[in-house]
């Protein structure tokens, strides 16, 4: 892991490992939500002209960005066996000891 001002970094399960939090998370690292996460509707967008409301779409883009920094996507066609098969494969890479995801990882050492 990297060294973040002279402490070593440490995994998240790790930290709340350590913390002894039942729900693995510290209560000091959870916050509410300001409010809903944006749901942004890419048929929506992607359509052309005043009728189509991509313009209104596009602001409410922009504002989960600057507020959120992400957002929902719903209307963008990618069928529901290929999304179930990409979180499945997220859930099996993360179940994995942190030294067999660190076979992945980009980082420079």
């Amino acid at each position: 892991m990297e060294s973040t001002g002279g402490e070593e970094a440490r995994p998240v399960q790790e930290l709340a490992r350590d913390q002894g939090a039942a729900d693995g998370v510290p209560s000091r690292d959870v916050a509410r939500a300001a409010g809903e996460v944006a749901v942004i509707d890419l048929g929506r967008l992607c359509k052309p002209g005043a009728g189509g409301g991509a313009a209104d779409e596009a602001a409410k883009l922009r504002l989960a960005l600057q507020c959120w920094g992400l957002f929902l996507v719903a209307n963008h066609g990618i069928k529901a066996s290929l999304m179930d098969a990409v979180m499945d494969a997220s859930r099996e890479f993360f179940r994995q000891p942190l030294h067999e995801k660190q076979k992945h990882s980009n980082m420079i050492d």
